[in-house]
């Protein structure tokens, strides 16, 4: 396998545990009532719920990786990991350790992914492969870790420092963003 080939079957599950990783060290900056805190102004939507959402959306992509399905709206809400930041930070190592060992060759197999698209709950089931999956779950986790970091601003604590900026975001676009 050539080395641009190796490199294009390996870039998203690397790329996701590194963002796995930046969560794991935002987590591990925060108490456990600023993590089940709500959103400023708001009931719900804590640090907590936007992590559980998030590693939601990674376990379900890898799910898929071995039954060919997807299915990114059937989530359960209020578990431990919104609740507590040490098993967030379980699943994180849990979920990172499972993207390490994701086998290359199935990243442009074929699955099914349903989509809710009402609150009626009608769906439609569209294909995909799971290189796309992931790359949408890495759009999805960097969108989610955005608002974290706004949270954290919002309450006086700063971010790690690239927490939420898209990997095409040049560094020095970062530091123009980040001075006073």
């Amino acid at each position: 396998m050539s080395a641009a080939l190796h490199s294009s079957l390996t870039a998203p599950p690397a790329a996701l545990i590194g963002l796995l990783d930046e969560m794991a060290a935002m987590l591990a900056r925060l108490s456990d009532d600023e993590y089940v805190a709500p959103a400023p102004g708001r009931r719900s939507g804590s640090i907590g719920a936007h992590v559980r959402h998030c590693l939601d959306h990674v376990a379900s992509v890898l799910d898929a990786g071995a039954t060919g399905r997807c299915c990114y709206d059937r989530r359960v809400r209020g578990t431990a990991i919104e609740q507590r930041r040490h098993d967030a930070a379980g699943r994180i190592a849990e979920l990172s350790a499972r993207l390490s060992t994701l086998d290359a060759s199935k990243l442009h197999q074929p699955l099914d992914v349903e989509v809710q698209l009402d609150a009626r709950g009608s769906t439609a089931v569209v294909r995909s492969t799971l290189a796309r999956e992931l790359a949408f779950v890495i759009s999805h986790t960097i969108h989610h870790n955005a608002t974290v970091a706004l949270m954290l601003l919002m309450r006086g604590v700063t971010p790690p420092r690239r927490l939420g900026m898209a990997y095409s975001t040049p560094e020095s676009a970062e530091r123009q963003a980040c001075a006073p």
